[in-house]
């Protein structure tokens, strides 16, 4: 797979510090997690969850949520 022009400017632009990354486990928060991780983001990331508990298949959806992250070298917090 070719590397996305967007990972260079990625690194440059993102600022000091953690990063924080909101992490619904859809596609726009799946990609975005993967770019900023090969952007060499992933030891400053923290991946947040939060399960609302707004539907009945959530705790699946949040396992999944975990599951996703759990390859990347990136911190992450779950909210039940």
């Amino acid at each position: 797979m070719p590397t996305s022009p967007l990972i260079p400017d990625l690194a440059e632009q993102a600022p000091p510090g953690p990063l924080l990354l909101a992490f619904s486990g859809g596609l726009d928060s799946s990609l975005l997690l993967q770019l900023l991780v090969e952007a060499g983001l992933g030891p400053r990331l923290r991946v947040v969850h939060i399960n609302h508990q707004l539907q009945p298949d959530s705790a699946n959806w949040a396992a999944h949520c975990e599951q996703r992250v759990a390859g990347w070298l990136c911190h992450s917090g779950w909210s039940r």
